[in-house]
C-alpha cells in the first residue's frame, strides 16, 4: 500500500532526521575531543584542563586536521600523533606560555615539528574564518571568548547550508539546541546558541549561500 504525506509532513521528517544526525554528531564529536585530549594528558605533563571545555570543537577539527595533514603530506600518522598535534596546536596558539615553548621542545623530540608548523597554520586559518563570520553577525560581539569556544558549530553548519535550498531551516534549531544541551558541548546558555543559530541562517539565507 502506497502511503501519501503532505509536504509539511515530508518537511518535517527531513527536519527530524537532520535534527538526529547532529545530536549523533555532536556526542560524536565529544567523545573523540576527550580522547584527543587524554591521548595528550598520556604523552606530556602540561596542564590540559582548560581544553575540557572544548572538548566537542576538538573533536570537530580532529577529522579535518587529519585529512588536512595527509594533504600535506604527512600520511603515515596515526590517531595517537595526530591527537597529540592538535592539542599542541591548540596549545601553543591560545596558551603562549612557557609551557608552549616547553611543548614545541617536546615536539622537536619527537621529530613532528613540520607536523605541527602545519598544524598550527591550519588551526588558525581555520578558526579565523569561524571568528569572521560569527563576529560578523548582528547583535554577536567579540568579548574575548576563545573561538574555540565555537568550533562545535562547525559540523552543524554544513548540514544547514544545504538544507537553505531544501526546507526551513529555522526549524532545526530547537533540535539542535536540545542537543547542545543534552550534550553539553558549550557552556553558552540555550538562549545564547539559539540567538546565534538564527542570525546565523539569517545571514546565510541573506547571502543567498
Amino acid at each position: 500500500m502506497k502511503v501519501i504525506i503532505s509536504e509539511q509532513q515530508y518537511k518535517t521528517l527531513i527536519c527530524e532526521g537532520v535534527g538526529d544526525k547532529i545530536k549523533s554528531i555532536l556526542s560524536t564529536n565529544k567523545e573523540i575531543g576527550l580522547e584527543a585530549i587524554d591521548e595528550f594528558k598520556k604523552q606530556t605533563n602540561f596542564d590540559y584542563r582548560f581544553l575540557l571545555s572544548y572538548a566537542a570543537g576538538i573533536g570537530a577539527l580532529f577529522n579535518p586536521i587529519w585529512d588536512f595533514l595527509r594533504g600535506e603530506g604527512f600520511s603515515g600518522l596515526n590517531e595517537v600523533e595526530v591527537s597529540l598535534l592538535l592539542i599542541s596546536a591548540i596549545s601553543v596558539i591560545y596558551q603562549k606560555t612557557k609551557e608552549s615553548s616547553e611543548l614545541r621542545k617536546l615536539i622537536d623530540e619527537k621529530g613532528l615539528t613540520d607536523e605541527l608548523n602545519s598544524s598550527i597554520s591550519f588551526i588558525e586559518r581555520i578558526t579565523k574564518k569561524l571568528g569572521n563570520m560569527i563576529y560578523a553577525l548582528p547583535g554577536i560581539v567579540d568579548t574575548g571568548t576563545n573561538i574555540l569556544a565555537y568550533t562545535f558549530l562547525l559540523p552543524i553548519m554544513s548540514y544547514l547550508i544545504p538544507g537553505l535550498y531544501t526546507f526551513d531551516v529555522s526549524e532545526l534549531i530547537p533540535s539542535i539546541v536540545a542537543g547542545i544541551l543534552l550534550n553539553k558541548v558549550t557552556n553558552f546558555s540555550g538562549k545564547y546558541v539559539s540567538t546565534l543559530l538564527k542570525r546565523l541562517v539569517n545571514n546565510m539565507e541573506k547571502n543567498d549561500l
